[in-house]
C-alpha cells in the first residue's frame, strides 16, 4: 500500500537499516506497522490510523472538542480518524490490529468523547 506521509517514510527507513545491518543468514524483518498519518488544517489537528475501507462510517462526537469517526469493515475495526482529539488517536491503534474488535471500538469511543463533556 502506498503512504504518502513522513511518518511511513521513517518506519521504512529505520527497517531498511535494521535489515542492511543485520548479521549475515538472520531472517530479514518485515514492516508490521500499520498506516497512521497526522495533518494540521486550519487550526485543527486531523489524525488517521489503519485504512478508510469500511463497510459502516459512524461518528462519535462531536460532545466538546473535535470528533471521532470509526471505520468498520466486517467485525473489525478497520480504521480511525479523529479531529481535534490528539490523546485518542493511539489508543485505537491497538484496537485497529485486534480481531473483532468493532464494539470495543464504539464504547471506548463513546466514553472518551462523554468524558469530555
Amino acid at each position: 500500500m502506498r503512504l504518502e506521509h513522513w511518518t511511513n517514510a521513517a518506519e521504512q527507513g529505520a527497517l531498511a537499516a535494521r535489515n542492511a545491518l543485520a548479521a549475515p543468514g538472520t531472517e530479514l524483518a518485515e514492516l508490521d506497522t500499520i498506516p497512521y498519518f497526522w495533518s494540521d488544517w486550519y487550526g485543527h489537528r486531523l489524525q488517521f490510523v489503519g485504512t478508510p475501507r469500511a463497510d459502516e462510517e459512524v461518528t462519535v462526537g462531536p460532545r466538546g472538542p473535535g470528533a471521532i469517526v470509526l471505520y468498520r469493515r466486517g467485525t473489525q475495526l478497520a480504521g480511525v480518524l479523529t479531529i481535534d482529539r490528539p490523546r485518542d488517536i493511539m489508543k485505537f491503534r491497538r484496537l485497529v490490529m485486534e480481531p473483532g474488535s468493532w464494539d470495543e471500538a464504539l464504547f471506548q469511543a463513546n466514553e472518551r468523547v462523554e468524558a469530555t463533556v
